[in-house]
């Protein structure tokens, strides 16, 4: 009897170390699907739109974010600024 106690608790033992291990992989797996549904719906609702929505849209996006925050320092972003190190020189 007590030994099969010992084979049970085993096999417990050993099927749950499989289901802690085993649970990354199929969670991962999971994940990914569901990641490129959203991301295909999302693809295609803004292929959907037209230019003059989508500008629309990111003043609206603009707007919000401005009024997150009133008194933050507001500094275009030029693409010149990332080509040129302004790190003082040493």
């Amino acid at each position: 009897m007590k030994r099969i106690i010992i084979i049970a608790l085993s096999v417990l033992l050993f099927l749950a170390a499989a289901g802690v291990t085993v649970y990354p992989l199929i969670s991962n797996y999971v994940n990914d699907k569901y990641q490129s549904k959203v991301h295909t719906n999302y693809v295609t609702e803004v292929e959907k739109m037209n230019a003059s929505e989508l500008d629309a849209l990111k003043e609206a996006a603009q707007a919000y974010n401005d009024s997150l925050s009133p008194l933050r320092y507001k500094r275009e972003y030029h693409q010149a600024d990332t080509l040129t190190d302004k790190r003082p020189s040493r």
